[in-house]
């Protein structure tokens, strides 16, 4: 949904999904060559482990130089909201991944992200 703003075109979209045990998976993808920035507010990226086991998520940027943004562990039933703004430039994505297989089923995860565009 697009929203107008002094500067520009706010474009809101999201991904959703199920991390696929040690195969990264795309979370956030490229804003793509010459496009802005996609930015990831407080609170917007959220992983929920429905596994009946607890498990290690690892959430990278990757791209450029790649890094972990955050290793979390999550108790069975246990949630994760991303504590601060994340930014994904073109030639990065944002991908999750576990550290290990799962027991039974795998955390589901839900991202929000927006970009502004002239």
């Amino acid at each position: 949904m697009p929203l107008t703003d002094a500067t520009g075109v706010i474009t809101f979209t999201g991904s959703k999904g199920a991390t696929n045990s040690t195969t990264p998976q795309t979370a956030v993808p490229d804003p793509g060559t010459g496009a802005n920035v996609f930015v990831i507010e407080k609170e917007d990226f959220g992983v929920l482990n429905e596994d009946t086991a607890t498990v290690t998520v690892i959430i990278k940027l990757t791209g450029g130089t790649p890094r972990v943004i955050e290793r979390v562990t999550l108790i069975s039933g246990d949630h994760y909201l991303n504590p601060s703004r994340w930014i994904c430039s073109p030639g990065e994505t944002i991908t999750i991944e576990l550290a290990a297989a799962i027991a039974t089923t795998q955390p589901t995860w839900l991202a929000t992200y927006y970009q502004i565009t002239n």
